[in-house]
């Protein structure tokens, strides 16, 4: 049981998932059919913006919590800590990029962060998504399991976004899995909007990619990585 000073007393290990609806149900049961033959997948882009978000949920921001960005050295040691899920490959990746972790602190305890980049990123290690680089990508979300249920993801997200739109970008670009409907709930919650949907198929090693038309829009694209790397006149 945990105790917050803003949502009182929250029985996390009781806590229910939402059971998906008779669509939802039809959607897991026909991907996961698919996948058996061969790789599916289907991504919502999405889209927050300081116009589309849901200003409630910097209301309702616990008090107890501090959200800031995480400088080099509090990364490195924090990720000592292997239930945060931030390994030395990722980390090195993460740093030559020049991306950035946003956290929510519960004192000196991590409860949750988010990485943002401006830059082409690795999704499930062989694609690399890219965008319109006035947007700033948000991927690899994670809360501490005792602090899952406060909603500190979808808080930080908002925050975050503030602070890059004062800098300059005009929203935050990220994806949800189509089968993944707790996040497709939280992400619409706090006022993102649907951006684009890819379509991903992989057979005998080869990547076959669909793009909606809203995805030209804000210059999202999926490739795998030789095609990307092949793409780069200076590589």
């Amino acid at each position: 049981m945990l105790v917050n000073p803003t949502y009182g007393m929250i029985n996390l290990k009781g806590r229910k998932k939402r059971l998906p609806g008779p669509l939802d149900s039809f959607s897991l049961l026909m991907h996961r059919g698919v996948n058996r033959l061969f790789y599916f997948n289907v991504l919502h882009v999405t889209l927050l913006t300081e116009s589309s978000l849901n200003r409630n949920i910097l209301a309702n921001c616990p008090k107890d919590f501090r959200f800031t960005f995480l400088n080099t050295a509090e990364i490195i040691d924090y990720a000592r800590d292997p239930s945060l899920d931030m390994d030395e490959l990722f980390l090195n990746e993460a740093f030559l990029k020049g991306d950035r972790c946003y956290a929510a602190l519960n004192g000196d305890d991590l409860a949750s962060y988010g990485w943002y980049s401006n830059k082409p990123t690795l999704i499930e290690n062989d694609l690399m998504i890219t965008y319109d680089r006035k947007y700033i990508y948000m991927y690899k979300g994670f809360t501490r399991e005792k602090y899952r249920g406060l909603r500190l993801h979808g808080i930080g997200k908002a925050k975050a976004l503030v602070r890059f739109c004062g800098w300059g970008y005009g929203g935050i670009i990220s994806y949800v899995e189509f089968t993944n409907f707790d996040s497709r709930k939280s992400v619409y919650r706090i006022g993102a909007r649907r951006a684009g949907t890819l379509w991903i198929v992989k057979i005998g090693g080869r990547y076959f990619i669909h793009s909606s038309g809203e995805c030209d829009r804000y210059r999202v694209s999926l490739k795998g990585v030789c095609s990307w790397i092949c793409d780069q006149p200076d590589l």
